[in-house]
């Protein structure tokens, strides 16, 4: 019981199940169902990289653009607070500092 408590602390099931969603979404399959912004957005800061893949399916969508700013910025200011650290969310400060860098760039 104690390793799967364990396994399941270092699991991203939002950004799964925002993967999911994506790759079995209309944007990109062609067929099925749309893609449900909403949806991935009240998965929280950790379905960031689904909606990343959501937003080069989709065109340029500023309502998107907006939410994952939003997201972003929920994100740091998480991080501001030793009390917020863990392994995910470590991980994904690392991905969206590499993305500002490769925007700066």
């Amino acid at each position: 019981m104690t390793v799967v408590l364990y396994a399941c602390s270092l699991i991203n099931f939002a950004a799964i199940i925002g993967d999911y969603n994506i790759s079995h979404s209309r944007e990109a399959l062609g067929s099925g169902v749309n893609l449900d912004i909403d949806y991935l957005v009240r998965l929280g800061p950790q379905a960031l990289p689904a909606i990343d893949r959501g937003l080069a399916l989709h065109a340029y969508d500023p309502n998107l653009v907006y939410r994952r700013n939003c997201l972003v910025k929920e994100q740091r200011e998480r991080m501001t607070s030793w009390r917020s650290w863990g392994f995910r969310n470590w991980r994904l400060q690392r991905m969206l500092d590499r993305q500002q860098d490769s925007a700066a760039s």
